[in-house]
């Protein structure tokens, strides 16, 4: 102990454990059933689960995100991150490149790009509003005409 109290007897010293430098790092965890699990843990729909409500949270700075519902179950993203999409998007730029009709249709999209692939490259298909492009919406992300109603009539709605 008096070796201690001697080392920190110069103010040289004292200054220097003043001015430590401790580096902030973040520790993401995922409340799964009573319990949080760290993201090392964490499967990778489950990642996606805990870091997309931050990376959708109020900030100036535009946010690109590539097929979210990759990883991540209808009710999940019409439950949270719509609503994300819906509040954050008058305030920040938002691009998602997505198969999930909920995205643009629910999230009220302001200009939606169709594009289209021979295999090797991507052209733009079409463009414009959730209306102008509904066609192809529903075409594309909801496997056409037939398919949508085939499951409006299964789920009796």
């Amino acid at each position: 102990a008096a070796k201690v109290i001697a080392a920190l007897a110069t103010p040289e010293t004292l200054f220097e454990l003043e001015t430590v430098e401790l580096v902030d790092l973040p520790r993401i965890e995922l409340r799964d059933g009573e319990t949080y699990k760290d993201s090392s843990a964490l499967s990778t729909g489950q990642k996606c689960t805990a870091i997309l409500p931050i990376l959708l949270l109020d900030s100036e700075n535009p946010l690109l995100v590539d097929q979210p519902e990759d990883n991540l179950d209808n009710r999940f993203i019409f439950e949270a991150v719509v609503d994300s999409i819906r509040k954050v998007k008058t305030q920040r730029q938002l691009v998602f490149v997505t198969h999930n009709p909920n995205i643009p249709v629910l999230g009220d999209a302001e200009r939606v790009f169709v594009l289209d692939s021979d295999g090797t490259s991507a052209r733009k298909a079409n463009e414009g509003t959730v209306d102008d492009c509904k066609s192809d919406i529903v075409t594309l992300l909801e496997g056409g005409e037939d398919a949508f109603k085939a499951r409006k009539y299964r789920y009796a709605y």
